[in-house]
């Protein structure tokens, strides 16, 4: 997101790990003598209030919601099965999937499905396999089904009729 591109109460966008966040209001504080705007983010999932620096959006990885053309582009990227399974160790390949989910990027956070789901026909997921899964599904869901607007149930049995789960 441009520097440039002030954000309106009520704009939804993506905060990374947290999922879809509604701006909720915009803030000035003054803290420790300084004065700075805020953008105050309510995450829709757990309705939990966050204040951001207005100078800070593009540090956080804020980024507007996904539109109908990159949906159909990552369900593409879900359908690919001519993709490399990472066989480390499952506490490495946990790490991995970590960084991309906390990347926000939706495209990362499809390619750690896709690549689970993959990755759980050749061999039993681990614990934190599974939690990673259900993370970026949860993640990846919220925010299509919101563009789309579908009930995330509709939108997580689209994901899971993709990988016949």
């Amino acid at each position: 997101m441009a520097e440039s591109e002030a954000l309106s109460v009520g704009d939804l966008m993506v905060y990374p790990k947290f999922g879809v966040a509604r701006v909720s209001d915009i803030l000035t504080m003054t803290i420790m003598g300084e004065t700075q705007e805020f953008y105050e983010l309510l995450t829709l999932a757990t309705n939990t209030k966050m204040k951001i620096p207005v100078g800070n959006v593009e540090e956080v990885r804020l980024r507007p919601l996904i539109n109908e053309k990159q949906i159909e582009e990552i369900y593409d990227l879900l359908r690919i099965r001519d993709v490399e399974i990472d066989m480390q160790a499952w506490n490495r390949r946990q790490r991995a999937y970590g960084i991309e989910i906390n990347s926000g990027d939706a495209y990362r956070i499809a390619e750690v499905i896709r690549d689970v789901n993959m990755l759980r026909t050749r061999k039993t997921l681990s614990s934190g396999e599974k939690g990673m899964l259900e993370i970026a599904k949860r993640l990846l869901v919220q925010e299509i089904g919101l563009v789309k607007g579908q009930e995330p149930e509709k939108v997580d049995a689209e994901i899971d009729q993709i990988f016949e789960v």
